[in-house]
């Protein structure tokens, strides 16, 4: 299964990680440590690097569309 292109960074006023799908047009926002920790370890980047926006593929599906 092809994963879509996700954008992602680092909010440091609200302490929460902001990821977004532009192809959906949805927004989520991960503030659990534990999860923000394994979407980080998934996508191979420091919570530094976050900081500024960044792009990848949705490797956790996050945005993943079940049909039924």
């Amino acid at each position: 299964m092809k994963s879509g292109k996700i954008i992602y960074w680092w909010d440091e006023s609200e302490r929460e990680l902001i990821v977004v799908c532009p192809s959906r047009n949805k927004r989520k926002k991960i503030k659990n440590p534990r999860r923000i920790e394994r979407f980080l370890q998934v996508h191979q980047v420091t919570l530094e690097e976050c900081k500024g926006v960044r792009w990848d593929f949705d490797h956790l599906g996050l945005f993943r569309k079940f049909w039924w």
